[in-house]
């Protein structure tokens, strides 16, 4: 059973810290921001999301990793007093150390929303991005089937999270850490959700878990008209953009069964119309164990309303 506490939210608390302060180190271009509040795990009914406080006033940063299922890495997030610290959005690079080297960030957020109009409420700018290492690739330097083509099921590591024990974000000569500690058990707790979120939509995960070949998308350009087409006229007069993941459950036969939408930006004069157009439209191959049997499968997808 999924719990649920108000608006779809269950909050549980993993640890407890001491009031966060902003610390310089001896390098003098570094600032370590220490943790100001618990680490907070948030059970939504569309996504887990774990989520923490550092440093104070004006250095008060909130960072976050969240996942909308089972995953081998996650979707993060940074907005405050970090960002004002390193002095723009645009040319960061991220490490999630000691363990993982330092990797740079796209310069765009998501399609032609731009990084630097990203700004989370109460805290300002902010820098969203995925993973805490290089992106992995196949011997031919491209992104493998699965990782193209829908998704299959795998865990967070722990043993990775055991060996982080900050975030860094660099810019030109500044650096700024924040103090997360041990993120071992961050890692298990996001694996116990993303599970949960699977039997909560109806789905086994062990089913997922047979998954050999991802699904593939046969229509997204007419998917992606239809949607054009049905730009939110309230929206569109307010001159309003938004970013929404859908996540969709694909059946044995290559049709959507279910479609959720997850929005990355507030989103009030939006509907649901993204999905419904996914369900009227989309064809699939549907995904297949290692016997080459059709099994259900997710595909996720990112749609950026954006008025030019």
């Amino acid at each position: 059973m999924r719990i649920r506490l108000g608006a779809g939210v269950a909050t549980g608390i993993l640890a407890i810290s001491a009031p966060g302060t902003a610390t310089s180190a001896a390098d003098s271009s570094l600032t370590i921001l220490e943790p100001s509040s618990h680490w907070q795990l948030d059970y939504g009914e569309e996504r887990c999301r774990l989520a923490r406080l550092f440093g104070t006033g004006d250095s008060k940063t909130i960072f976050w990793m969240e996942q909308t299922g089972p995953s081998g890495t996650f979707n993060w997030l940074v907005a405050g007093g970090a960002i004002d610290l390193l002095g723009s959005v645009r040319r960061v690079s991220a490490s999630f150390g000691p363990a993982f080297e330092s990797f740079e960030l796209d310069e765009s957020s998501s399609g032609p929303i731009r990084r630097d109009s990203l700004e989370l409420a109460s805290f300002g700018k902010a820098i969203e991005s995925t993973g805490y290492r290089r992106f992995e690739h196949d011997s031919r330097g491209e992104p493998d089937e699965a990782e193209q083509f829908g998704e299959t099921y795998s865990e967070l590591n722990p043993a990775h999270g055991a060996q982080i024990e900050y975030v860094e974000f660099s810019r030109k000569d500044r650096r700024v850490r924040l103090a997360t500690g041990d993120l071992a058990e961050g890692f298990k707790a996001l694996n116990a959700c993303a599970t949960d979120l699977y039997e909560f939509w109806g789905v086994d995960p062990k089913e997922i878990a047979r998954i050999a070949t991802g699904v593939k998308p046969l229509n997204m350009k007419r998917v992606a008209r239809q949607i054009q087409k049905h730009y939110p006229s309230k929206a569109e007069k307010r001159g309003e953009d938004a970013i929404m993941q859908l996540k969709v459950l694909i059946g044995t036969d290559g049709r959507v069964e279910k479609c959720i939408t997850i929005e990355k930006t507030k989103a009030e004069n939006f509907d649901e119309r993204a999905c419904e157009l996914f369900k009227q439209h989309a064809m699939f191959e549907p995904a297949q164990d290692a016997e080459g049997k059709p099994v259900r499968a997710f595909f996720s997808t990112t749609v950026v309303y954006a008025v030019f």
